[in-house]
């Protein structure tokens, strides 16, 4: 079974499900499709595209666009794979993080701790274990390298409509029939790798729009409509720091749901 995204921090791929019942159950037209202006990983996103809709997907970080569109290339699969023959230490982690390449967004979806972009998967004294650990097949980056790989087989084996874009929200355009979905950086919690998020400014942004706009979010201010909530536990940490957390989906306008009889 496919499970394509590239593993990056607050991704929706233990929710999707919830998610697209909760879109489900708002009265409304059948989308010509969606967009999505923070699409970081596109785990919501590929989840869209493998339903049918065509999907308009774009991020403010240049080096997870540009991943996301080799792997959609002809030589997607191939690349990969030949990165794949690559295992990289804490030194050789930090000289390539903050470059804006596809390149520097694999090696921080698979070498990361945590998914943060940041911080190297595990301690110095432990790095050599690791390194043998994924060539073994057994270590964390194997898992997050064949959500990334998926995306390439999605690409070759389904007919998906998929666009990607480098851009801020602001600039992105809703087409007439389509639904937005955005899932920002939550607010108090982190931030993009380029700096600050001004919250208000998407609020606004948001209430602005004529189309039907769907947002995750924890809590957002009382303009938003509650749609549906769901309890989940973010990993940040590892498992033995799990913490409880309740995810809520907000849409800027009044929403009626569904009864079923």
């Amino acid at each position: 079974m496919l499970e394509p995204w590239i593993p990056y921090k607050g991704n929706k791929a233990g929710i999707m499900d919830n998610i697209w019942a909760s879109m489900r159950s708002v009265a409304m037209p059948d989308p010509k499709g969606f967009v999505c202006p923070f699409c970081g990983g596109g785990a919501f996103e590929y989840f869209l595209a493998q339903h049918g809709y065509k999907v308009l997907m774009s991020d403010i970080e240049k080096g997870v666009v540009e991943l996301h569109k080799l792997c959609a290339s002809e030589k997607g699969l191939e690349t990969l794979r030949k990165w794949k023959e690559q295992a990289f230490t804490k030194e050789q982690f930090n000289a390539i993080k903050n470059e804006d390449t596809a390149f520097s967004a694999y090696v921080r979806s698979l070498w990361s701790f945590s998914n943060d972009g940041k911080t190297y998967l595990t301690s110095l004294e432990n790095q050599d274990n690791k390194i043998q650990q994924y060539f073994d097949g057994c270590a964390e980056p194997n898992t997050r390298y064949k959500h990334i790989e998926d995306i390439s087989i999605l690409h070759l084996q389904k007919n998906i409509d998929v666009e990607q874009r480098c851009c801020s929200y602001q600039d992105v355009e809703i087409p007439e029939g389509f639904v937005c979905y955005c899932d920002p950086p939550y607010a108090g919690t982190w931030e993009y790798k380029a700096g600050g998020f001004d919250h208000q400014a998407f609020y606004d942004w948001c209430l602005k729009q004529d189309a039907l706009v769907f947002i995750s979010e924890y809590s957002m201010p009382d303009d938003f409509f509650l749609v549906e909530e769901y309890f989940k536990f973010n990993e940040g940490g590892g498992a033995l720091k799990r913490k409880a957390a309740v995810e809520r989906l907000y849409a800027n306008k009044p929403v009626h749901k569904l009864s079923l009889f």
